[in-house]
């Protein structure tokens, strides 16, 4: 009775590894969305401190600002993969996603070049966020 057969002692010890790495990998995954939600609002406290410049800008009657063309609509929502869902909860969640997946330090470990990349679509990605920012007034 209390002799263990070595498959079934190679099966717990199996199941043990499997176990500890399926819980070690969801911790590293929870604490790097926590990572990344820190940075984020970084980014979005960064801008945040100069929206009080452009506060008093108001357009003439009639006359919609030019920055908010079709053209720049276009470009900023392929940047955001916003697929012409401009609601404020989508551009949110597709920002977060969009600059969780080309942040640079996903791509330290590929070299400088990548890294380069990776930092110029970042500021590409936060560009685009601040443009629908200041279209729809989200904070």
């Amino acid at each position: 009775m209390g002799e263990i057969n070595s498959s079934i002692a190679f099966m717990i010890i199996l199941a043990s590894f499997g176990a500890g790495y399926w819980i070690v990998s969801k911790l590293f995954t929870k604490s790097a969305a926590t990572t990344d939600e820190h940075k984020n609002s970084h980014a979005e406290q960064k801008y945040h401190s100069h929206e009080h410049a452009n506060e008093n800008r108001t357009e003439p009657p009639g006359q919609e600002d030019p920055a908010f063309t079709a053209k720049n609509i276009d470009y900023y929502s392929k940047l955001l993969a916003l697929n012409g869902n401009h609601t404020v909860e989508n551009i949110r969640r597709q920002y977060r996603e969009q600059l969780s997946k080309y942040h640079p330090d996903k791509v330290s470990h590929l070299g400088h070049e990548f890294q380069q990349i990776a930092e110029q679509k970042t500021r590409e990605i936060i560009e685009a966020y601040q443009f629908f920012q200041r279209k729809y007034n989200i904070n």
